[in-house]
């Protein structure tokens, strides 16, 4: 069994996908997802989490990606458009940047400040 991070989020939705085990997410972005699902009422699936290095450089991460820090999540709610996952972040989460990705069908949300 995969150790929780919060009520709605585990370890394994996190990690690093390339097998690593690499997981060190900022525990204040993991709260902000959480506040992201209450207020939206559905589950949230995350796409892409931690990455190490080399994998962020295999799926064709930016080179200072902060997903490699722990500090970005990439995710989708079934039945809800990016931009606006990504407006209600923009306008409601101080501290964090929200980029959608219609195309690929997710938001990507990264925090923009360190504590």
């Amino acid at each position: 069994m995969s150790k929780k991070l919060s009520e709605h989020f585990s370890v394994d939705e996190i990690k690093c996908k390339c097998g690593c085990g690499a997981a060190h997410i900022n525990n204040e972005l993991i709260s902000t997802l959480e506040k992201i699902r209450v207020i939206i009422g559905r589950p949230i699936y995350v796409t892409s989490g931690v990455r190490c290095e080399s994998h962020n450089r295999a799926v064709g991460g930016a080179i200072k990606s902060r997903h490699m820090s722990g500090n970005a999540i990439d995710f989708y709610i079934n039945g809800y458009n990016p931009c606006c996952i990504a407006t209600l972040i923009n306008l409601t989460c101080e501290g964090y940047r929200a980029i959608p990705y219609n195309n690929k069908k997710f938001v990507h949300i990264e925090k923009t400040t360190t504590t």
